[in-house]
C-alpha cells in the first residue's frame, strides 16, 4: 500500500497496476476529493473529506457506470433518511 502524501493527491493502484483510488491530502490528513474505481476503470464512488471525515453527498456507481446510490455524511457520520429507507413519501 502507498504511504499518504503530506499534501496533494495520492493515487493507489491495484497489484495489476490499475488505478484503485485517488485521495486528496492536506498536511497528512484526508481533505478534499476522494474517488475510487472498479477494476474495469469506471468510477465506483466519489465524495469529499473534510479534515479526515466524510462530508456531504457521496455518490456510488455500478460497474457499468450507472448511478447506484447517494449517501449523505455529516462530520463522518452517515445521515439516515428514514423516509427513503422505509419507502415513505410526503405530500
Amino acid at each position: 500500500m502507498n504511504e499518504p502524501v503530506q499534501s496533494g493527491v495520492m493515487k493507489t493502484n491495484r497489484k495489476d497496476g490499475s488505478l484503485f483510488a485517488e485521495t486528496e491530502y492536506d498536511q497528512g490528513v484526508r481533505h478534499g476529493q476522494y474517488r475510487d474505481y472498479w477494476s474495469n476503470g469506471r468510477l465506483a464512488c466519489e465524495g469529499q473529506y473534510e479534515r479526515g471525515l466524510q462530508e456531504g453527498e457521496w455518490h456510488f456507481y455500478r460497474q457499468d457506470g450507472t448511478a447506484m446510490d447517494v449517501i449523505q455524511f455529516n462530520q463522518g457520520r452517515e445521515v439516515v433518511n428514514w423516509d427513503r429507507l422505509f419507502g415513505r413519501s410526503h405530500g
